[in-house]
């Protein structure tokens, strides 16, 4: 039944269906389950997925993209380096690595789908942003609870990693995760939601009503998740933004820093609010977040560097020199997508499991080789690109949005990457890929729009397209001037 309704929507009514996938990856919980030992899972947006493949096919809009080739190629080679998974780990790691294949699919999935589904960028770009703020407050809200009252949701198979607890007197508190399986995922959405709710109210057409209020909301809540979600990454990646926009931002000085103190203020006021109401939370929080940083002034050795990356120096200088003496077919190919928690160099630690390599390039090196790393690069390059150059457009929606995810994410690279697998999000990801696609596909038109009326119209039967609207247009426009 919602695979008939996912591939109805997808071809009537695409924007709608856009917007439903973005809700559903934010507030919709996951099934977890295992097989042969080995943990496996449903996203909740998957029957969404499958459901709307077939749209791709049957009336396309034909439109081309270098950011969709680029995005296709690092797919399939993600994909051919699930044979490198079968001879390092086996067949059943290998079959793992391919289940969480498709849901590297599926995040870029929204590339291919904006580009030949959405006949309007814009319009899309505006119901799914006001999609995103709900979903994301009702995500930020429901983690807060989870946060403060404790309820399990091991009743929907939903099982958390023993690293998302804190221990507090004696007893354990599992960090602020909501529905995001790690505290890292479910903090980064939480800062990803008060970098857009700020910047969006920066914007005066959308400072009013029911949007303001919306905006208010979202920013508190993100604030307060963000914090209780106890994720350094996070806080550094909002922290990069804020700095990625004061010196690339654009516009006057004061903007810029009006800008960054829309930020500041809310999260040092959420600060002061938890500091008051939960003062227990707040010291552990000072304590194991940013009472480390103060090492970084004194003479600091190996060991301070190492608690102070919460393990990850160790990690990468064990986990490099093993991925190196693997051999030179491993080096190019890597040894399998997603497969190294069930590799033998998990186990190369001798503190615990090496399911990472807690940093996005390290870890895409080990898994997909040396290919793999390139095309990685070259597709945040291309991205970076497309949407710095769609930000320059300062009047539109588009043109707003483009900036705000251009800044976004040039932060996330220069400094969430580096300490953090971004693209093991799989909540966070297809929803920015979205957005990624609306400001950037709004440079392509289609087609069909670029042919004349009649051809247009016999690609797309019964449907006005936008040169039949403009050569109307022109028509009347010419009528006005040389009268009848």
């Amino acid at each position: 039944m919602v695979l008939v309704l996912s591939a109805h929507l997808a071809l009537k009514h695409p924007e709608v269906w856009l917007a439903v996938y973005v809700a559903v990856l934010l507030i919709m919980p996951d099934p977890h389950f295992a097989i042969a030992g080995i943990p496996m899972g449903v996203n909740g947006s998957d029957p969404l997925f499958f459901g709307a493949l077939p749209s791709l096919i049957l009336r396309p809009l034909r439109r081309r993209s270098t950011l969709a080739r680029i995005a296709l190629l690092s797919c399939l080679w993600a994909g051919l380096t699930l044979v490198s998974a079968f001879l390092f780990s086996g067949p059943s790691v290998a079959a793992a690595s391919a289940l969480r294949w498709i849901r590297l699919a599926e995040a870029l999935f929204p590339v291919f789908f904006v580009l030949q589904r959405i006949k309007d960028p814009e319009a899309a770009l505006r119901l799914c942003s006001r999609v995103f703020l709900v979903s994301g407050l009702l995500a930020a809200a429901f983690g807060i609870a989870q946060f403060f009252l404790g309820f399990d949701l091991s009743i929907l198979g939903i099982n958390y990693t023993s690293t998302q607890l804190l221990w507090v007197d004696g007893s354990s508190r599992r960090r602020a995760v909501g529905l995001f399986y790690e505290s890292s995922g479910f903090g980064t959405m939480a800062a990803l939601l008060v970098w857009v709710s700020v910047f969006l109210f920066g914007v005066r057409k959308l400072r009013y009503g029911s949007t303001r209020f919306v905006l208010l909301a979202a920013l508190t809540a993100g604030t307060v998740a963000l914090l209780l979600s106890f994720t350094r990454s996070a806080v550094l990646g909002l922290a990069g933004t804020l700095l990625v926009g004061l010196v690339l931002g654009g516009g006057s000085v004061a903007r810029r820093v009006s800008l960054a103190l829309r930020v500041g203020l809310p999260v040092t006021v959420a600060g002061i609010a938890i500091a008051l109401f939960a003062p227990v939370w707040a010291r552990i929080f000072v304590n194991l977040r940013l009472q480390p940083f103060l090492s970084l002034v004194r003479p600091s050795s190996w060991h301070q560097l190492v608690a102070l990356s919460s393990g990850r120096t160790e990690t990468w200088s064990t986990l490099l020199p093993a991925f190196w003496d693997a051999g030179p077919f491993y080096r190019l190919m890597g040894i399998g997508y997603k497969s190294l928690p069930f590799s033998t160099f998990a186990q190369q630690a001798h503190w615990t499991s090496l399911l990472s390599g807690d940093n996005q390039f390290i870890t895409t090196l080990v898994e997909q080789g040396i290919v793999g790393l390139a095309l990685l690069l070259i597709l945040n390059g291309a991205l970076l690109f497309k949407l710095w150059e769609a930000a320059r457009n300062r009047t539109s929606f588009g043109g707003h949005w483009a900036r705000l995810l251009a800044i976004y994410w040039t932060a996330q690279v220069l400094f969430v990457f580096p300490v953090l697998d971004y693209f093991a999000i799989f909540r966070l990801l297809p929803i920015v890929f979205t957005f990624f696609a609306l400001v950037i596909t709004q440079q392509y038109p289609s087609a069909a729009t670029s042919l004349p009326p009649r051809v247009a119209a016999a690609l797309l039967p019964g449907e006005e397209t936008r040169s039949e609207r403009e050569y109307g247009e022109r028509s009347a426009s010419d009528r006005r001037r040389t009268g009848p």
